[in-house]
């Protein structure tokens, strides 16, 4: 199996990387000075191919893995799991191949309605005349989309959700990603519980590896030849897993910096891990998870890009888990700051953007005109201090490959003694170790790392490099790169202060982070939420290096499905869209200045890169109200998407007859947040409510009205006499007149019900088409 990566993705250290960092960690191990500050876990993004098996010859003959989707008839009833499996095997034009291996792959139970078996597209073609076939696509690949998080987002403090929830001890957490490195401190069962005695989850690493914290390990992996594990070789679900719910470890540190308590979200809560490497496993490793009955899955992984439901069977497989009472975080995406680039946009999911947090490893430096700019630099051991050597940028007008230091001879430029300056990846192959190594080979002594544009603010921590580095923000760069070109003999010094806490303005939205609108989902705003999700400390598969800073959407969401997970336990009567409304109209949208959350530029962040805003834990167990669903509220939504039959039954894994319900849109759904599309014409939407506060209660109206739009809502007052009780209301959109607004303008407001004991916050996007 070959891996690809991302820039945001934990990229495999070379041996000769091994070596050379293992040297300066014992230094780093002995001399961490323990912080009063916990810390918290999270991962990044990675993207795995495997072969899916079959030879050559012409292309309509070449064996493939298909996902197939099938309806069963009516009046068909399974006395058992293998009558299903019987039934799936019944689709196929023979039980096994020429070789003698067996062409089905996973027969699905709960995930999708169908299986993943190993056809050629001319059989695929003949399977779509037999009755119940709805549709097949190839299986591809998976694409993988914290140390003090938890003391920044509150759970820590006295009367908190830690203390209310026991630190989420009994629920179970589902993570379906790489694997996990069992032998890793963030899994030691120490103070847990005995794990539930209904747990019939295996643990496929063999006895007295699994424990009363990682209490399921399984492996899918359909490509493999020979046994496989569940043991994590890419590090993104150890890191990911141990951010939603690993235990406290004492002296975590990476190269000597962030030192402290490492916990996740939920470091009372058990750990049920299912290893997943292309669509068909990840399939699979849904349906185990719904099968064994977690309480919330993460999701950090996925199909690249954004497709149709009907053609995304991990958004069905989502809808599914939903459907059995299980909360969803799927990690929006790392292919920001453009916009439209968000992945995850399921109505029923959490999609989960990320964020920056108030903890930096500072760096100071100093020009030789007497400038000083702000830098950072998780490599806080090199012995740089004061000391001012000649500075460089060989790339200054030549190619990319100059500039970001990929040429191992620097454009013919002489870099020896001198500090040098590269542009931060910007596409390639080479990652910042990599071109580290350029320099020093070069004889240069030090590395400043400069963003670009689109990158902004926006600093990410690498891996251990080959030379000292630093890393600049964009207008920063700009600075240093305009006293280089008006200055003969340009000099520089480098100070590294250290880990600072409290770092202000935060958070901010990360440039990587996924967008809205989505182009799929008729009406419904994404993400949903923002999460810690820029160089956030978590579990490492490497011994001599247990913690690694990573930073994606990957790292965000299972925070959010560690809190997804509190919350469960301290409202277990809660179903998915319950958790998800309160999480989202409890967020903040001010950070910690008080003033507007900005994104990657310093500007106010939009609903679009933002959603509800920023996850606040403590208010969400406490939201007053909610916008409940369930399944079946779905289906109107479903049904007025455009979908065929056929379509619609392969994601509502049933046969629906969409005559019988009144179509809708993504606008008319009960969601936390409005979307809508806004033309000449009033549009009105309605919502209900439903009252999980005090018994007697009255929730007044308030709203920020978008620019350019007419808002109404009705009735302006809602009074409640009991637990659970519903209460709706409508709000009507009107176009300002005259109308100053062209097709593609967007505008935002929000909407509050504010009681004496609650704010219910919803933001409004109103696009004019």
């Amino acid at each position: 199996t070959s891996l690809l990566f991302s820039p945001y993705d934990y990229s495999p250290l070379m041996e000769i990387k091994h070596r050379a960092s293992a040297l300066l960690l014992l230094v780093f191990f002995l001399t961490c000075q323990l912080l009063p500050a916990p810390l918290l876990v999270s991962a990044h993004i990675l993207t795995s191919t495997a072969a899916n098996g079959g030879g050559g010859g012409e292309p309509n003959q070449q064996l493939q893995t298909y996902i197939v989707n099938v309806r069963k008839p009516g009046h068909m009833v399974f006395a058992s799991h293998g009558d299903r499996v019987d039934w799936y095997k019944s689709f196929l034009p023979s039980l096994t191949l020429d070789s003698g291996e067996p062409r089905l792959v996973y027969s699905y139970e709960h995930a999708i309605s169908g299986f993943a078996a190993r056809l050629t597209p001319a059989e695929v073609e003949a399977m779509r005349r037999v009755e119940g076939f709805l549709l097949a696509e190839e299986d591809e690949p998976l694409e993988l989309r914290t140390t003090h998080t938890q003391q920044m987002l509150g759970l820590r403090r006295a009367g908190g959700l830690w203390e209310r929830t026991n630190m989420g001890e009994g629920a179970i957490v589902g993570v379906v990603d790489t694997g996990v490195f069992p032998d890793h401190p963030s899994f030691k069962d120490k103070r847990m519980p005995p794990k539930p005695s209904s747990w019939n989850g295996g643990c496929d690493f063999g006895p007295g590896v699994c424990n009363n914290k990682l209490i399921t390990a399984r492996v899918f992996n359909e490509s493999a030849v020979g046994p496989s594990t569940p043991e994590d070789k890419a590090s993104h679900g150890t890191h990911v897993a141990s951010i939603a719910a690993g235990n406290f470890v004492d002296n975590a540190e990476v190269s000597g910096a962030a030192c402290g308590i490492a916990a996740g979200a939920a470091p009372r809560a058990y750990l049920a891990v299912y290893k997943a490497v292309s669509h068909a496993d990840g399939l699979r490793a849904i349906d185990q998870a719904i099968n064994d009955g977690v309480d919330v899955i993460n999701l950090s992984i996925g199909r690249a890009g954004s497709h149709p439901y009907h053609n995304d069977n991990f958004a069905i497989a989502a809808l599914s888990a939903v459907k059995n009472g299980i909360f969803v975080a799927v990690a929006a995406g790392n292919a920001g700051p453009g916009r439209g680039s968000i992945k995850d946009t399921a109505p029923w999911t959490l999609s989960v953007g990320a964020s920056t947090t108030d903890r930096v490893m500072k760096a100071s430096l100093r020009l030789g005109d007497g400038q000083v700019i702000h830098a950072e630099s998780k490599l806080q051991y090199y012995k740089v201090n004061g000391t001012a050597f000649p500075l460089v940028y060989p790339g200054d007008g030549r190619p990319v490959d100059v500039k970001n230091c990929s040429d191992m001879a620097h454009g013919g430029v002489d870099v020896k003694g001198k500090i040098v300056m590269c542009m931060t990846w910007g596409g390639g192959d080479l990652n910042d170790f990599g071109r580290g190594c350029n320099v020093i080979d070069a004889d240069g002594v030090a590395m400043v790392l400069m963003n670009h544009q689109f990158q902004g603010s926006s600093i990410l921590y690498d891996d251990d490099m080959c030379v000292a580095a630093v890393q600049v923000r964009y207008q920063d760069a700009e600075t240093i790169k305009a006293y280089v070109r008006s200055s003969p003999n340009p000099t520089m010094s480098i100070r590294l202060i250290g880990t600072k806490l409290g770092a202000r303005p935060y958070p901010a939205v990360a440039h990587f982070s996924s967008r809205g609108p989505s182009t799929v989902n008729n009406g419904v705003l994404k993400p949903d939420i923002l999460g810690p999700g820029v160089n956030i400390v978590g579990g490492s598969t490497w011994d001599l290096h247990p913690f690694k800073f990573s930073s994606g959407t990957s790292m965000a969401a299972p925070h959010l499905t560690g809190i997804g997970a509190l919350l469960r336990r301290s409202h277990p009567d809660w179903s998915p869209a319950a958790i998800k409304s309160a999480i989202m109209t409890t967020s903040d949208t001010m950070d910690s200045t008080g003033n507007p959350i900005v994104d990657e530029t310093g500007h106010p962040a939009n609903l679009f890169a933002t959603g509800a805003g920023h996850v606040n834990p403590n208010r969400a167990d406490d939201p007053g109200l909610v916008y409940d669903m369930e399944f079946d509220d779905y289906i109107p939504y479903l049904c007025g998407l455009g979908y065929t039959k056929d379509e619609v039954d392969a994601i509502a894994r049933d046969a629906v007859d969409c005559s019988t319900v009144v179509n809708i849109t993504g606008e008319q759904l009960n969601y936390p947040s409005f979307f809508v599309y806004l033309g000449s014409s009033p549009k009105s939407v309605q919502r209900t409510v439903t009252n999980v506060g005090p018994a007697r209660s009255s929730y007044t109206l308030s709203f920020d009205q978008p620019a350019d739009v007419w808002v109404s809502v009705f009735p302006r007052r809602l009074d409640f006499t009991g637990k659970n009780q519903k209460r709706s209301f409508t709000v009507t959109f009107a176009p300002a007149i005259p109308l100053n607004r062209r097709p593609g303008d967007v505008v935002e407001g929000q909407l509050k019900w504010t009681s004496g004991h609650s704010v219910v916050r919803s933001p409004i996007s109103v696009n004019f088409v």
